[in-house]
Formats: structure tokens, sequence, C-alpha cells
């Protein structure tokens, strides 16, 4: 189907697109390095990105050719999730044993990171699989192309990312954004609200992706904001990384029960482990109850208060120097 699509807006997408695929392009090849964990991170940040930006983009492209694309990510964002949690687990547990003073804490806590660290070794392989299987695809040839080839086209027509439509997209886009960002603050009334608040946690991300997509539209305007962002997002997964690992010492527990009466008829050898989870529980309970009340505090300074004025008054200033949408526009017809 034709649509009606703003080279503005176009040129906007294709940027953001071209950035992260070099990005991506850069991170796939060490993550096959069982020891580049930062490898697998940014890798999946960046499909998750050109994700967000290929449905905020989507009527600038061919809609077979963005469908293709975004299955393609998601299996590297998802075929890499249970590696980069590995990852993060791993770390933390072994900077948690690092400062536990209780030799009675340690041999529970560090035969929990011994698992972990048994089933990322596993895992690797099929990061490996995930990558070469990416890079056999194409996608990243293809998506570099086509934003480069919009690139070139808007430097010989003089295009700007600015233009009324533009901006009058990107405030809507955020409109919607900080609305569903809003339906879910409510959480915060019930600390024991977890899944709304991570709920809450991918809506931020959202916001923050589609504020960074769309800051080129509007300068530096953003910044406080964008940072404001990345806060409420740090502070809402790492509620999120403590409501995991209640449940996974919970199921590490369980597991280790189940192995201890198997081999010797009786839970008595687990108490000499269970000293030490029971402290690795407590300790991260502690801390999700502070940071909570972090983030609670964060949120009753409304912390994006001062976004919605500049954003308006970039709109009114865009259309009076370029007269009416209509005059100010640059507008073509291509096949999605």
């Amino acid at each position: 189907m034709d649509q009606a699509v703003d080279r503005s807006f176009r040129l906007l997408g294709a940027r953001f697109l071209r950035k992260q695929a070099k990005r991506l392009a850069m991170q796939i090849a060490p993550t096959c390095l069982a020891k580049d964990t930062e490898g697998v991170h940014q890798s999946r940040v960046a499909s998750r990105r050109l994700r967000a930006a290929l449905e905020l983009f989507a009527d600038c492209f061919p809609a077979e050719s963005v469908d293709r694309w975004q299955k393609a990510l998601r299996r590297v964002t998802r075929g890499f999730g249970p590696a980069r949690d590995q990852d993060v687990h791993i770390l933390f547990l072994a900077e948690h044993l690092a400062h536990v003073t209780d030799s009675a804490h340690t041999r529970g806590i560090a035969t929990l990171l011994g698992r972990l660290e048994r089933d990322r070794a596993r895992s690797q392989a099929k990061v490996i699989k995930v990558a070469d299987r990416f890079r056999q695809s194409g996608v990243l040839a293809e998506i570099l192309d086509t934003s480069q080839a919009i690139c070139a086209r808007a430097k010989t027509k003089e295009t700007t990312v600015r233009s009324p439509l533009t901006v009058e997209r990107a405030e809507r886009c955020l409109a919607e954004r900080f609305a569903e960002l809003n339906s879910e603050a409510g959480g915060l009334r019930d600390p024991a609200a977890i899944e709304q608040h991570h709920a809450m946690r991918i809506v931020a991300k959202r916001l923050r992706y589609t504020m960074e997509m769309l800051a080129p539209v509007f300068g530096h305007q953003w910044d406080a904001s964008i940072r404001a962002a990345k806060q409420l997002q740090t502070l809402l997964g790492d509620i999120h990384d403590y409501d995991v690992w209640d449940e996974r010492i919970d199921l590490f527990e369980q597991k280790m029960r189940q192995r201890a009466v198997k081999h010797f008829g009786t839970e008595a050898p687990l108490a000499t482990l269970e000293v030490g989870l029971e402290q690795l529980r407590t300790h991260c309970r502690r801390r999700r109850s502070e940071i909570f009340d972090e983030l609670c505090a964060f949120w009753n300074e409304q912390p994006f208060s001062e976004i919605e004025p500049p954003c308006s008054a970039t709109s009114r200033d865009l259309e009076d120097s370029l007269g009416k949408c209509k005059h100010g526009r640059t507008v073509c017809r291509e096949t999605r």
C-alpha cells in the first residue's frame, strides 16, 4: 500500500538504523568468544534498538523487509538472552562472594556460583549458533544498504531531520510512551506488585529508546529527560534483578534438596549450603527494598515534568519558520 512519508522522518530513521546496524556488526563477532561477555550484552542492546527503530519508522521502509529484519533481530535478542542473564548473575554473585566475611556463608554461595558458571558454559554453543545464523542471513547488509541509500538521497536534496510533520509525529509518539509509563506507575504504590514493576521497566526502556531516536529533532533539549529515563530504567532493572534472585535461590534450593535426598536419603547435607543461601536471600531482599524506596522518591520528583513544554514550543517555532505544514513538508510516495 502506498503511504505518504515525510523525507525528514525517513532520514531520521535511516540515520538511527545505520548507526545501530554498524554497532551490531562490530559486536556480533566477539560474542563467539566465551570470555567476551560485553559482546553479548552490546549485541542485545543494538538488536533491541534496531527493533524499536523498525517499529517507530515502519512506514519508511518496505513492509516485507521490515518483517524479515524484525524476525532476524528478535532471534538475536532472544537467543542471547539466557547467556546475558547468566553473565549478569555470575558477575553479581562473584562480587557478593568477594565481600562475604563469614566463612559459614561461603559454601552455599560458591556452590550456586559454580552452577551458574556451568550453565553459562553450556549456553555458549547456542550463542555461536545464533550469531552464525544471523551473519549468514544478510540482514545487516540489507539494513546498511537501505539506510545508506536514503541518507545519500537526502544529502543530494539537502533534506534535514526537521520538518513540521516530523515534529508532529515525534510529539505524538512521545505522548504515547508517557501514557504507557504512567499507566504502569500505579504499581509503585505496592512494593509487592512485581509484575507491574517489571512491565514499567519494559515501558521505561521503550521510552528511553524512543527519546534517543527522536532527540536529533529537538537538539539537546531532551538530554536531562533521557538521563532521567535511563535512571528510571536502571532502578526498575535492579529491582527486577533482585526479584529474579529471590526466585533463583528458591529453585536452586529445591534442586539441591532433591539431589541430597536422591544420593543420601536425607536433606541433612543441604544444611551447610542453606546458611549462605539464606544470607544471600536476605541481602537481596534488603537491597530490593532500599532501591524500591529510591525509585519511589525519584518518581515523586517528576523527572519528566519539563519535557512537554519544550516539545510544544519547538513544534510551534518550527511551523512558524517554515509556514504551514503543507508548505514545509517534503513528501514523497514510496511503496512499503
